[in-house]
């Protein structure tokens, strides 16, 4: 499995150069478990060796024991069991089962946990990447939250009818659709009970609303869908 960068993550969010240093350690790791294996499987071919060799060693000794009386092939007979003999020492020397099997299995282990810093380092890029996203939308419907407030004060300063207020309300509706439909709810409206979580009191002062509601609301707070809020809203609150 290799790593690729998507389009749509952040080249910011993981260094590429950790993710290839990971990836890297890992095949170099896949790739040395191959050897081994095939390490091991040459070793079994040698084992077979071992025990064919070990056969024409006794086959030899025996030979030996019977050929006592026939003086012209002991020595002949002798000088092939040792070299026999040498040749089953020296594969005896190179077969190590035991320490390939431990260093297959240090290696499978590494390359695991190399697979679980990848798997992070995936799911923290997809995290951080996220969270740009969420902030950048933040952003945005809190400027859009300014425009409409613009027009909020625009309509109240100015209470005569016409073309102009009607083309100034249909702007402010297309906006507050469009800010609804984007995740945006907003806070902050006359009569409300303060809340300090979403209301940020500038101000007080006497109305016919009950103390501690909202007697004015200066600036409309915004609210995401996952609950961030994206800006508290300004009010002024009853005495």
């Amino acid at each position: 499995m290799t790593y690729r960068n998507s389009p749509n993550r952040m080249s910011q969010s993981v260094p590429l150069h950790i993710a290839q240093r990971i990836e890297a350690e890992r095949d170099a790791l896949a790739e040395e478990v191959r050897r081994l294996r095939g390490v091991e499987h040459g070793a079994d071919q040698t084992k077979t060796e071992i025990l064919s060799l070990r056969d024409q060693n006794q086959r030899l000794a025996a030979q030996l024991e019977d050929a006592s009386s026939k003086d012209d092939r002991i020595q002949g007979l002798e000088a092939e069991n040792q070299h026999l003999a040498d040749a089953l020492a020296q594969a005896h020397a190179t077969v190590n089962p035991v320490g390939d099997e431990n260093a297959i299995k240090q290696l499978s282990r590494r390359i695991q946990e190399l697979e679980g810093d990848l798997s992070r380092s995936h799911r923290r890029a997809e995290s951080e990447v996220e969270s740009a996203r969420r902030d950048q939308r933040a952003k945005l419907l809190s400027g859009l939250g300014d425009v409409l407030d613009s027009t909020d004060l625009a309509l109240r300063m100015n209470s005569d009818t016409g073309p102009w207020r009607d083309g100034l309300v249909a702007i402010r509706d297309q906006l507050l659709r469009f800010m609804t439909s984007n995740g945006a709810t907003l806070t902050g409206e006359v009569g409300d009970t303060l809340d300090p979580h979403l209301h940020e009191a500038i101000a007080m002062a006497e109305s016919p609303y009950s103390r501690g509601q909202i007697a004015e609301v200066h600036r409309h707070g915004v609210v995401l869908e996952d609950g961030t809020v994206a800006r508290t809203a300004l009010v002024t609150v009853s005495t």
